[in-house]
């Protein structure tokens, strides 16, 4: 099980400020290859809107996405919501990145994705730093102190301690 060795100090350096370059250049790639498909569609004679991998409206009421990217790739069947509130894929479990091309040309959507992965396991929830993650009610996929989550990262604490967690107990 994916565990913190130490706590670590407001402000500090670890080793995930590395990846963020990383990340950066993967939501670029993903962003043009929306804009890519966007334009092929366009040719086609359809209407298509691309949403780039990072930077979409939240609404910082609710910390809620306008429309959000792992709802639209669940019903599509590419996986399905879990305990920390990411998405879950078959093939590559929590570590995916999301970009989104909504247009009006016909897409069939893939199998739904119907397999809970978080049945009997809790491991995102017990080892979220900032103890922002609870048990899900009845008919929730989760339940999150997005707030909280907000606030620990906005101290300079860059997390992803779920999304490891999750990933270990999957592997």
């Amino acid at each position: 099980m994916y565990r913190e060795e130490r706590i670590k100090e407001v402000g500090e350096a670890e080793r995930g400020d590395l990846f963020g370059p990383h990340g950066d250049y993967l939501n670029s790639r993903l962003t043009k290859a929306v804009y890519d498909l966007a334009g092929y569609f366009r040719k086609e004679g359809y209407k298509s809107l691309p949403l780039p991998a990072a930077g979409t409206p939240v609404d910082q009421r609710y910390l809620k996405a306008i429309f959000s990217f792992k709802d639209a790739a669940r019903e599509a069947g590419l996986g399905s919501i879990g305990r920390h509130g990411l998405l879950i894929t078959p093939q590559y479990g929590p570590r995916v990145r999301l970009a989104c091309l909504l247009t009006d040309a016909k897409i069939e959507p893939s199998s739904k994705t119907k397999k809970n992965y978080c049945v009997n396991c809790d491991a995102c929830i017990r080892v979220c730093p900032a103890q922002v993650l609870q048990p899900p009610k009845k008919g929730e996929a989760y339940a999150m102190n997005k707030f909280a989550c907000r606030t620990y990262r906005q101290a300079g604490l860059t997390c992803s301690v779920c999304l490891k967690a999750c990933a270990e107990v999957l592997n």
